[in-house]
C-alpha cells in the first residue's frame, strides 16, 4: 500500500503513523509470494522504503526487515548527489543511498551527476519516481536525453539493475572477508 508518514498527505488509513512492523512485514512477505508465483521462481529481492521512510511511527523497521530474511537489499533516497566508491564494502546493502530527482529536474543535471559519477569510477544510483506526468515528474524529453546519452556511453558507463549492482557489492564484501 505504500505507507508513508501522514507529514507528507497520506490518507490516514496507509500512513506510516498508524502501521505496525508486523503489519508491513506481512504486506512485503505477500508482495513477495505473489512475485515468487508469477516469475515462477524464488530469487532475491529488493525493496525501497516507500517515501524514503523506514520508520513505523517513531521506530526504524530496517532491522526486523533485514532480520526477516524477506529482502536481501533496500534503497533509500536523499536530496544530496550521493557518489560511493565501488570498493567500498562498508555500505550498508539494506540502507544504500540514492539520488532521489526532484520534479522538473533537467536533461543537464542528470547528465552532469552521470558525469561525476563516471569520473569518480563510482556508483551512483538515481531515484525516478514518475517520468512524464506522474508524481514528482521529470519529463519524457529529459529521461529520454538521459536514456540516449547513456546508450552513446555504455563503453564508459555501466548501467544495470538494482539487484545485480547488490549481488556485486556483496561478492566484494565476501572476498573482503575471507
Amino acid at each position: 500500500f505504500h505507507p508513508c508518514p501522514k507529514s507528507f498527505g497520506w490518507p490516514k488509513e496507509v500512513t506510516t503513523d498508524n502501521y505496525t512492523v508486523d503489519q508491513i512485514l506481512e504486506e512485503i512477505k505477500t508482495v513477495n509470494a505473489i512475485l515468487d508465483v508469477t516469475e515462477l521462481k524464488k530469487r532475491k529481492r529488493t525493496f525501497a522504503y516507500p517515501c524514503n521512510n523506514m520508520f513505523i511511527g517513531d521506530s526504524s523497521y530496517k532491522t526486523p526487515l533485514e532480520n526477516s530474511n524477506l529482502i536481501s537489499y533496500a534503497r533509500s533516497g536523499s536530496f544530496d548527489q550521493e557518489i560511493f566508491d565501488k570498493n567500498d564494502t562498508s555500505i550498508d546493502l539494506m540502507n544504500v543511498p540514492s539520488w532521489i530527482v526532484t520534479e522538473g529536474t533537467s536533461f543537464e543535471e542528470l547528465k552532469e551527476y552521470v558525469d561525476k559519477v563516471a569520473i569518480q569510477k563510482g556508483i551512483g544510483i538515481i531515484q525516478f519516481h514518475g517520468i512524464g506526468g506522474e508524481w514528482i515528474s521529470v519529463s519524457n524529453e529529459a529521461h529520454f536525453k538521459l536514456i540516449e546519452y547513456l546508450n552513446k556511453n555504455k563503453d564508459d558507463i555501466l548501467v544495470t539493475r538494482f539487484v545485480d549492482l547488490m549481488k556485486y557489492l556483496e561478492s566484494r564484501r565476501l572476498k573482503n572477508d575471507q
